[in-house]
């Protein structure tokens, strides 16, 4: 284990709020491919389109699935809180909408492929997939509901986390990190909308829709070798390169862009446009959180700048290495 990466404990601090008071539901975001655009980052106006249409599901049923209403949204799906009908269980019911399944082949291929590589795994932070289908045109991913919001939304509704809970938050996406990269899974996609919290601030890690898997031909066929692909908010350096040679490091320095801005509110990079703020990721230094928020240990902005060092080598080395510094942290 790495001794530098083992920081001071910190103080206790107050009851963390109670969530389930903000907002009964859920939001999952799915985030497609992303080549570098020298235009504002979110336009998307076909999906714009496509979300104004979303209410012809609400209140109808699609094969075994009673839509109740929708409860999230992505680039080119939508999700619901529906019921399994035949087991009378609620699900978050991921449903892509049929034009983009028509004319967009490949974000099928990658919706299918996300659902594939998801329903095989299995861990307490991870979202579980139960089941894939389609019917009437709209291909659809039945996923564990999880009442509470996005810790996005926390942040949004309460503004920056406190220390403790985002160090909480980061224990649970290690542990479910280790469990998916023992899997050879890379996630890609880390990001504050991608973390889910529900009852007893429980994180969980759901959207796979862009990992990386090696050593299964099933699922390991890149979609877009050799390009950028991610969130260019949190992407790791080496990712903006080629996003298909990246090892699980780069989920680490996604790990620290969401921690920045859990922690202070704001992104660590913040370019106009898309491929303005990769160049930041490329070439500017990390900022050291505590100059947006002063309340922060020197422990806890170590841990943040360590992970988004631009050279992977110089980021922690395994997962082992980022638990023992949060655990140290937490005391």
């Amino acid at each position: 284990m790495n001794e530098d990466w083992l920081p001071t404990p910190l103080p206790i601090s107050p009851p963390i709020p109670s969530l389930e008071a903000i907002s009964p539901h859920t939001t999952h975001e799915y985030t497609t491919p992303v080549p570098i655009p020298a235009t504002p980052m979110h336009q998307h106006a076909s999906s714009e389109m496509i979300h104004k249409q979303s209410p012809m599901y609400v209140g109808q049923r699609l094969g075994k699935y009673q839509i109740h209403d929708q409860i999230g949204r992505g680039s080119m799906s939508w999700v619901f809180r529906a019921t399994n009908t035949l087991l009378d269980m609620p699900v978050a019911l991921k449903v892509m909408h049929p034009s983009v399944a028509l004319f967009h082949k490949h974000l099928l291929a990658l919706f299918t492929r996300e659902a594939r590589l998801t329903l095989e795994l299995s861990h307490p932070h991870i979202v579980r997939v139960y089941d894939f289908d389609t019917d009437q045109g709209a291909y659809m991913m039945a996923m564990e509901y999880v009442p509470g919001m996005t810790s996005g939304d926390v942040v949004a509704a309460l503004g920056p986390m406190g220390e403790a809970m985002a160090m909480r938050l980061a224990l649970q996406i290690t542990d479910a990190l280790q469990y998916a990269h023992r899997q050879n899974v890379i996630h890609r996609d880390i990001k504050p909308s991608n973390i889910l919290i529900g009852k007893g601030s429980m994180a969980k890690l759901t959207d796979f829709g862009l990992a990386r898997v090696s050593g299964r031909p099933e699922v390991s066929q890149e979609p877009t070798a050799g390009k950028a692909l991610g969130t260019p908010n949190y992407w790791a350096p080496e990712q903006i390169m080629d996003a298909s040679a990246i090892d699980h490091r780069a989920d680490f320095y996604s790990l620290g862009a969401t921690l920045f801005e859990l922690l202070t509110g704001i992104l660590p990079y913040r370019g106009r446009t898309a491929l303005e703020t990769s160049q930041m990721h490329l070439s500017q230094p990390v900022p050291d959180p505590r100059q947006f928020n002063s309340q922060l240990s020197a422990s806890t902005a170590t841990l943040v700048m360590g992970l988004m060092e631009k050279n992977p080598d110089n980021r922690p080395k395994t997962h082992e290495d980022i638990i023992a510094a949060v655990r140290a942290i937490i005391g």
